[in-house]
């Protein structure tokens, strides 16, 4: 309204327009119109500060401001306080590498392998088991000793532990020796003989805050694992060397040891029977195709050493389909500069010095457990294995013909002892369990008189 009054007289002055009798208040006019403007100009300075002060304007100078380092403060609604230069925020010190987790270092030691050959389904049953947040509380790698339970234990785990939720992981052995690819047997003076050995073993791993001391202290270690936030998983390798299995499956068969936390066990005796939470998975080792790959691959790192057809057939037909011997036959030909056929002989041998190690290493301790099972007695353990001298090495048995060969004089101690060889690993079933046979190695350990039966 100001403007619209002004402007004409200003116009009419600029144009000479006006009454002569209007010139002596011409002087006036203009502080008038000074006053009149001040409340437009004020209004307009206000609402320019009002618009800076905006949410939009607020986030946009303070982009500005930390752009050019210049600590903006916002105080109320119209208030605009630019300050010093703000201290630049204080940089998060660089993460140092995560340590390689404790259970590889202790897996590592019971673990030598490379590539894994014939295994991808057993790996496969073995992570659907870890996943599996409902069941599967005691996952069990059952079979004879030399199949690789070790290496499956510890590819299970690496490959589906952490995507399971599991980031505390106990790794422990029960094992004092171990078989190495050159014939040799490693004692290891950390290896646990006593089942509290292990529940010590396993809380140290796990950071568990409990008295050590022996009495009591699978209720303590059984308490702490329950009352743990974290889901835990616990590998025990070798169980079977533990003096009373029935012991070690009591204390994981516990409420407290239901999920979310899980058990994972290597054994040569079955545990399936112990409790209703065991998932038990049978490995038997390589098949054919598998055992001429690994030969192939472990070959292929002396460019001079090949294997011929016959080698693969004889080393196909000595192990079994244990990765051990394959691994054996092939490096101690490579390291003793010897043909296939040679070391084979040798491994054969009940009564040599390395197959006088292999054969006890293998089976002895399962064939004294066989003896001393409830119902069977070593009668009966006598005339079930030594069954498999009456037909040549490789060949199966049916049921019928297993009984009548054995000399055991009722069925029922006859299918004792067999169901006690099984959960043994000391025989193998085929076609559904209607027939039976031995490991190669174990047919000449017992036939060759290396083992003392009669």
């Amino acid at each position: 309204m100001v403007t619209f009054l002004l402007l004409p007289i200003v116009t009419n002055v600029a144009a000479g327009r006006l009454p002569e009798s209007w010139q002596p208040y011409l002087g006036w006019s203009w502080l008038l119109a000074a006053l009149l403007a001040a409340p437009l100009v004020i209004s307009a300075v206000r609402s320019g500060r009002s618009a800076e002060t905006s949410p939009s304007a607020t986030v946009a100078q303070t982009a500005t401001a930390d752009r050019s380092g210049t600590a903006v403060q916002v105080n109320g609604p119209a208030t605009v306080t630019v300050g010093l230069p703000a201290p630049p925020a204080p940089m998060a010190p660089e993460a140092a590498p995560a340590p390689p987790a404790a259970w590889l270092d202790r897996a590592r030691d019971d673990v030598d392998h490379g590539q894994i050959f014939g295994a991808r389904d057993a790996l496969e049953r073995l992570g659907q088991a870890l996943h599996n947040p409902d069941g599967d509380r005691i996952i069990s790698i059952f079979g004879e000793g030399g199949t690789g339970k070790t290496t499956l234990a510890y590819e299970m785990v690496k490959r589906h532990a952490v995507d399971a939720g599991f980031t505390r992981i106990a790794w422990t052995s029960a094992k004092f020796g171990h078989m190495r690819a050159l014939g040799r047997i490693e004692y290891r003076r950390r290896a646990a003989a006593e089942w509290n050995d292990l529940l010590i073993d396993i809380a140290a791993q796990l950071g568990l805050d409990i008295d050590l001391s022996t009495y009591r202290l699978s209720e303590r270690l059984t308490t702490a694992i329950g009352e743990s936030p974290d889901p835990l998983l616990i590998v025990i390798d070798n169980l079977e060397t533990v003096s009373d299995v029935d012991l070690a499956m009591a204390f994981l068969d516990q409420p407290a040891m239901l999920g979310p936390h899980k058990v994972a066990v290597t054994t040569r005796q079955s545990t399936a029977a112990r409790s209703s939470l065991v998932h038990e998975i049978a490995w038997r080792g390589l098949d054919e195709a598998a055992v001429r790959d690994f030969a192939r691959h472990l070959a292929d790192d002396e460019p001079d050493f090949l294997l011929t057809p016959k080698d693969l057939a004889q080393i196909v037909s000595v192990s079994g389909g244990l990765p051990l011997l394959v691994k054996m036959v092939v490096r101690l030909a490579v390291h003793e500069a010897r043909p296939v056929d040679e070391v084979i002989g040798r491994l054969r041998n009940a009564h040599g010095e390395l197959g006088g190690r292999i054969g006890p290493y293998l089976y002895e301790k399962a064939m004294d457990s066989l003896t001393t099972s409830d119902g069977v007695g070593e009668e009966a353990a006598t005339g079930l294995m030594n069954a498999f001298c009456a037909l040549p090495a490789g060949l199966s048995l049916s049921g019928d013909d297993f009984f009548e060969l054995s000399l055991i004089p009722d069925r029922a101690t006859f299918d004792r002892a067999r169901a006690a060889a099984r959960d043994l690993a000391l025989i193998r079933g085929a076609d559904g369990n209607r027939r039976f046979a031995v490991h190669p190695l174990l047919r000449q350990y017992i036939c060759d008189g290396a083992r003392a039966l009669s």
